[in-house]
């Protein structure tokens, strides 16, 4: 079953934890941690330390490996297809063009990455989220959200071209960028991870490198407009995984992952975060409510392998969904990612309007 409507609050929530409240600069904030790989093993969810400071936005990191084929895509769970919704994540798609490329005298501090990314034009123009993935070859590829064609300072007038709904940035030399969408010059630019036939489209949430397989799975978000023109006119769908082959960044396969519905108590996806080879994915009620869940997967996050966090242990059966252990009050999303130290937890609490 999908989600049919979806209460304005909650919306205005997700807004800006997903896409900045329709003012997309160039890329959110981005904290060390992201630049800071330390892979671990945790049979349990990993513990989370105190919320930071406002404005710490923390990132993640992968592993390695070499490219095998993909594993075979599985059904989605959540219930029947329904006529007209996209219920399956791409299988195939054309290879990324590079827009434009640079490279810097450093990348090595999370101020280096801000000062990049706060670059504007010729053709990416600024986007939200910003979400690493550590793969092969010393690279790092950069997920992000809304995306503006076009170019100018920063801080000043934008002039916009055109607009996608998500773009990669490969990251390479250490110091070196390309920017990467679908199309050309010529026929006109669009999403990096192709929407679909139907007309949803797709929000990276994360994603990961399968050290067996040689894989990068992304997690992303699938959105569909409900009324054109309208900044909250849209809803979500589900997530899927889409796999690409690093050697080419061409889509080896996909899933749908999760299948939102109303009733759902969270919506899992939201949050990525990879750990020893394990993907935990956490999820937070449409309600605004004081508790989060969390749910874990393999590396290429496949399906078949999902449990949910049950009272101490783990359970297939997402009914059996416990809340995990957090400092109230708990905004609409939930964030996470590896510090030195342990595992930092982030969620926004106060957005525009009442809390949610």
């Amino acid at each position: 079953m999908r989600r049919t409507s979806t209460r304005a609050a909650w919306r205005a929530a997700l807004w800006t934890a997903v896409a900045g409240m329709g003012t997309l600069l160039p890329g959110a904030a981005i904290s060390q941690a992201s630049v800071q790989p330390s892979p671990g093993q945790d049979e349990e969810p990993p513990p989370v330390s105190a919320p930071p400071e406002p404005g710490l936005d923390v990132g993640h990191t992968a592993a390695w490996g070499t490219p095998l084929p993909p594993a075979a895509p599985t059904e989605a769970p959540g219930g029947p297809d329904e006529p007209g919704i996209a219920t399956a994540a791409p299988t195939a798609g054309p290879q990324l063009t590079t827009a434009q490329s640079n490279c810097r005298a450093s990348a090595a501090t999370a101020a280096d990455l801000q000062a990049q990314f706060d670059q504007r034009g010729p053709v990416w123009g600024g986007a939200d989220l910003a979400e690493p993935v550590v793969i092969d070859g010393g690279r790092t590829v950069w997920l992000f959200g809304d995306t503006y064609i076009g170019g100018g300072p920063y801080g000043g007038q934008l002039a916009t071209s055109g607009f996608v709904h998500n773009s990669m940035v490969i990251q390479f030399w250490g110091s070196c960028f390309d920017y990467r969408f679908g199309g050309d010059a010529t026929t006109g630019w669009s999403s990096a991870i192709p929407d679909q036939p139907d007309g949803s489209y797709y929000w990276p949430a994360g994603g990961t490198f399968d050290p067996a397989t040689g894989l990068m799975s992304v997690l992303a978000l699938v959105v569909r407009t409900t009324t054109p023109g309208d900044p909250w006119g849209w809803e979500l769908v589900g997530a899927d995984v889409i796999r690409y082959r690093t050697s080419d960044l061409t889509i080896a396969g996909g899933e749908r992952l999760f299948t939102y519905a109303d009733d759902d108590r969270a919506l899992f996806g939201l949050s990525v975060f990879a750990q020893g080879g394990r993907t935990y994915l956490y999820g937070c009620p449409q309600t605004g409510a004081p508790e989060c869940y969390v749910a874990r997967t393999n590396t290429l996050m496949q399906a078949s392998t999902l449990q949910y966090w049950s009272n101490g242990t783990w359970t297939s059966d997402p009914a059996g969904a416990s809340p995990i252990e957090w400092y109230e009050p708990v905004g609409a999303r939930l964030y996470a990612g590896e510090v030195p130290g342990g595992v930092l937890a982030t969620t926004q609490v106060q957005v525009t309007g009442a809390r949610t």
